[in-house]
């Protein structure tokens, strides 16, 4: 079926498809819906409230008035403030409880409280195995099986995993599940709206204050990014961030980032988060593999005191750096420098439930690094 497979892959094909179906017969969507099939029809692409939001399906009765709204997501997140925008404009029509998100495995960090979220995309489209419609039932029934064998491949070991979206579902079970960590919960940590790098990777971002110096903010991190296309591939960064609170102090942002990360730089290594885990965590170190060229034990290298001394006289001169001699670096937009280690991460042996313990071993980790990072309180 890698036909049908390639016809389903993506939002809009998904949401096409559902159309379709309902164009042939609309009664299993009235049905899962809750709503009257009489004169149902459904529109793809309609645009809502006025300010560019376009909803994958929205759900109208024959006399054209709106009944429900739907939105389909396999592997990304909201685009924006994509939900919130749908949200107003369903309060406006009286359909806060109409809407619903349809995604593969049932959920999303993101979505308003109001919306439905427990119907995935193979219930959704299984409900045609039922139809009269001879025809849509046929094509439902091989759809719905392409769609359930996918969302079963975050279940099992991710080795196992063939499909790409797989690293998407993980960063947003990984995430839904973070929101609920008491580990997470006890740092007071943040995570990032956004779900990919700038090179368009999976990722999941957390951060957390750890104190302010001369209007300088400083920071924990911790993300994980997708390495490869295959969903067992991962790359976990330890790291400090310095933001400025006024974009002009930028220099001063990277130099701070340096004096700080630097002298703990060996506790964000590999070897020093292996020591943390204990007998019953050997599968987390086994996944912690090694770099074989051009990453130091997950450092970016082991420079000497003068070329360190040399990039921080650049940085404090406001002159260009380049990268930093011994963390991997990410220069953020408002000034702020973000220095980290790079770790390695095999999970073929893994499942979502052993990355999720893999990140709060992490923080853990982090906290108590953080615990001897000396940044001076607020000045009043």
């Amino acid at each position: 079926m890698v036909g049908l497979e390639r016809l389903l892959n993506g939002e809009e094909r998904v949401s096409d498809f559902v159309a379709f179906l309902a164009d042939l017969d609309p009664q299993p969507l009235a049905r899962v819906l809750g709503l009257d099939a009489e004169g149902l029809k459904v529109r793809r692409e309609a645009l809502v409230n006025g300010r560019g939001g376009r909803a994958d399906l929205l759900v109208e009765n024959a006399a054209g008035e709106p009944l429900a709204l739907v939105e389909v997501k396999i592997g990304a997140g909201q685009h924006g403030r994509q939900y919130a925008v749908y949200d107003e404009w369903a309060a406006q029509d009286g359909l806060s409880a109409s809407c619903w998100l349809v995604t593969l495995s049932g959920d999303d960090p993101h979505v308003p409280p109001s919306w439905h979220t427990g119907l995935t995309l193979a219930g959704l489209v299984g409900e045609w195995r039922k139809s009269d419609h001879a025809q849509a039932a046929w094509l439902a029934d091989l759809a719905a099986a392409v769609l359930e064998r996918r969302a079963e491949q975050l279940e099992g070991r991710l080795g196992l995993a063939q499909d790409r979206v797989v690293a998407d579902l993980l960063v947003k079970r990984l995430k839904a599940s973070l929101r609920r960590s008491p580990t997470a919960d006890r740092l007071d940590l943040a995570l990032g709206s956004g779900m990919r790098t700038n090179g368009g990777a999976p990722m999941l971002l957390g951060w957390w204050s750890i104190g302010t110096r001369a209007g300088l903010d400083v920071f924990m991190t911790l993300d994980l990014r997708a390495d490869n296309p295959r969903p067992r591939a991962w790359v976990l960064r330890l790291g400090l961030e310095v933001d400025p609170r006024d974009v002009r102090d930028s220099a001063e942002a990277r130099v701070l980032a340096h004096d700080l990360a630097t002298p703990i730089a060996a506790r964000l290594s590999r070897t020093a988060l292996v020591a943390t885990l204990n007998e019953d965590q050997q599968a987390l170190a086994a996944a912690l593999v090694p770099r074989k060229r051009g990453w130091h034990d997950g450092l970016s290298g082991n420079p000497s005191p003068r070329r360190l001394a040399d990039w921080r006289s650049a940085a404090s001169a406001g002159e260009p750096t380049g990268k930093h001699p011994m963390l991997f670096s990410d220069s953020l937009y408002n000034g702020g420098l973000r220095l980290a280690s790079q770790l390695p991460v095999d999970a073929a042996e893994l499942d979502w439930r052993d990355m999720l313990e893999l990140m709060e071993v992490s923080l853990d980790h982090l906290a108590s690094v953080a615990a001897d990072v000396t940044v001076a309180p607020v000045e009043e």
